[in-house]
Parts: structure tokens; C-alpha cells; sequence
């Protein structure tokens, strides 16, 4: 990623982000369905993620343990870059959110607000709710 900008490269981490919680959603989804999703670790959603690749790559050992191994070692990076990236994210959601809310009716409005009450808290907290009045 030498030549990358620190955006591009911000971007590409929150895509490794979303993905790995994607695949860590669809191994949940598949193997646990009746636990609720926003019960789970972050080392749980890694093991799932794990599972999911496994079977859908048909990983060998050695490549399990050096995927362990790669994560592990870019964990700190990536946590760091979400931290402050994540400030932006909140804030661009918001203002989608925000102009969703703009072209809804008042009674669609409320069921939108509550809608993204239940996935704010589904999903603890990585997506903001629009503000209940406008």
C-alpha cells in the first residue's frame, strides 16, 4: 500500500473491515442462528469469519495459521485507523440518515427513527440515529 493516501488506505481497511464482518455474519447466520448476532465477541466474529473462510476456500493449516497470523499482526494498525476514521463514518451515516428522514411523511419518519433505534442497538453501536424531530 505504498502509494496509497491515507484515505485510500483508510477506505481499504474499512472494506477488510466490512467484509470480515460480513463473512463473520454469514458463518453466524449459518452455524448459530439462534444466539442474536449482537451477543457475540470480537473473538467470536474472528473464529466465524475464520470458519466461513475455511470452508469457502478450502484453507489448509498452514494457510489458517498464517491468516491467524497476518491478523494478528495488522490488528493495532487497523484498529488505530478505525479509530479515527470512524468519527467520519458516524457523521456521513448521520447526514444519510439525516435526507433519508428529508423525503419521508411524518408517520414514515417516526418508523424510520425507530427502525434505527432497533439496528443501533442491534449493531452497539456503529450506526447513529437521526434526531426524533426535525
Amino acid at each position: 500500500m505504498g502509494m496509497m493516501g491515507p484515505r485510500v488506505r483508510a477506505g481499504a481497511v474499512l472494506l477488510f473491515i466490512f467484509a470480515l464482518g460480513l463473512l463473520a455474519g454469514i458463518a453466524y447466520e449459518r452455524h448459530h442462528a439462534a444466539r442474536p448476532l449482537a451477543t457475540m465477541s470480537a473473538a467470536d466474529e474472528h473464529e466465524a469469519a475464520m470458519a466461513e473462510l475455511q470452508e469457502l476456500l478450502d484453507l489448509d493449516e498452514d494457510q489458517v495459521a498464517q491468516i491467524h497470523k497476518i491478523l494478528a499482526e495488522r490488528q493495532q494498525t487497523v484498529q488505530h485507523m478505525w479509530e479515527q476514521l470512524r468519527p467520519e463514518v458516524q457523521n456521513a451515516m448521520r447526514q444519510v440518515h439525516i435526507d433519508i428522514a428529508d423525503l419521508l411523511r411524518p408517520n414514515q419518519r417516526e418508523r424510520f427513527h425507530d427502525w434505527l433505534m432497533r439496528r443501533h442497538k442491534q449493531n452497539q453501536g456503529q450506526h447513529q440515529p437521526i434526531p426524533s424531530e426535525r
